[in-house]
């Protein structure tokens, strides 16, 4: 691995570490704590044995102690007590995970590849009709919340024509793909709309300003057809911004995955963090927002790695 790789590691890891520390702090100062929600349900509780329960789930500790204790069992696998679920915070997390994983590489995939097709298609010929039509269709995706989206899709697939399910609640993990997909048309359809918006818009304006370069005019110069100038020449040259655009946008994948899901009934993690957080079940709420952070630190990582290799001048700087 070479000192640039080794470098930006070493940046997200620190970068990982303070953001878990904001987290646990920010999670800290809610109203409320394990101890709070036990005396909610039994008020009959002496404050002798309050005081012995704060003591056990180490709430009277301070904050520093507490976190580091949160850190190590955390580094150890140990995620902690689910206390609306009464099982741990994997069991919960788990199978949402795998949801919300099947949702996004789905809606990745497919908003990306369209995408670059569609955004070298506009830039070929700018103000030409397909520019217009394809620019349009990416002002009305930037433009459109995806909670409407999902309702304009629920009541015309769902409930009018009756093409697919209303609702994601039926999945089940002992489906097949093809029955899963049948659950999920909908809301990956709605994400992706969601996403592709901003990924055509970069991708147009990016491959402009490649295909007025002086070495693609050389290589048009040199007799190369259009189609071989655009994919082994101009594409490579113009992904460097676009790649920055889409590793950023995972935190808004992941803010739109939690509408989508909540509207659809997928069971993911944006519905388990929503439930989390309106039943004051702390330490599923904290580690879901952990785990949708290091993932967009993982894009980003991925995508300071995937610059050296796009344009190695990038990585002897």
């Amino acid at each position: 691995m070479s000192s640039y790789s080794l470098r930006r590691t070493a940046q997200a890891l620190l970068v990982a570490l303070i953001m878990s520390f904001a987290l646990y702090n920010m999670i800290s100062l809610l109203p409320g704590d394990p101890v709070d929600l036990m005396l909610e349900g039994n008020p009959s509780l002496t404050p002798e044995l309050v005081a012995q329960m704060r003591k056990l789930h180490g709430v009277d500790q301070p904050v520093l102690t507490r976190y580091w204790s949160w850190l190590s069992g955390l580094a150890a696998g140990d995620m902690g007590y689910s206390n609306t679920h009464f099982k741990p915070v994997s069991d919960v997390l788990t199978p949402a995970l795998v949801q919300t994983s099947k949702l996004m590489i789905l809606t990745f995939v497919i908003s990306v590849s369209a995408s670059l097709v569609l955004g070298c298609i506009a830039a070929m010929k700018p103000g030409g009709w397909a520019d217009n039509v394809i620019s349009f269709v990416a002002f009305a995706c930037i433009s459109s919340p995806a909670f409407w989206v999902a309702l304009i899709f629920l009541m015309v697939f769902a409930v009018k024509l009756q093409w697919v399910p209303a609702t994601a609640t039926a999945l089940d993990p002992s489906m097949g793909f093809m029955q899963e997909l049948r659950y999920l048309v909908l809301p990956v359809l709605t994400l992706t709309l969601f996403s592709m918006g901003q990924y055509i818009r970069y991708v147009r304006a990016s491959m402009i300003e490649t295909l007025n370069a002086d070495f693609i005019r050389t290589a048009r110069a040199k007799g190369l057809g259009k189609w071989t100038v655009i994919s082994r020449h101009a594409l490579r040259n113009a992904l460097v911004p676009v790649v920055t655009l889409m590793a950023l946008s995972f935190g808004s994948l992941m803010s739109g995955a939690l509408v989508v899901e909540t509207m659809f009934g997928v069971q993911g993690m944006g519905k388990a963090i929503y439930d989390a957080v309106m039943h004051k079940d702390f330490n599923v709420a904290m580690i879901g927002v952990l785990f949708a952070t290091l993932i967009t630190l993982f894009a980003n990582l991925v995508a300071d790695l995937a610059y050296g290799w796009l344009d190695p001048r990038i990585s002897l700087k």
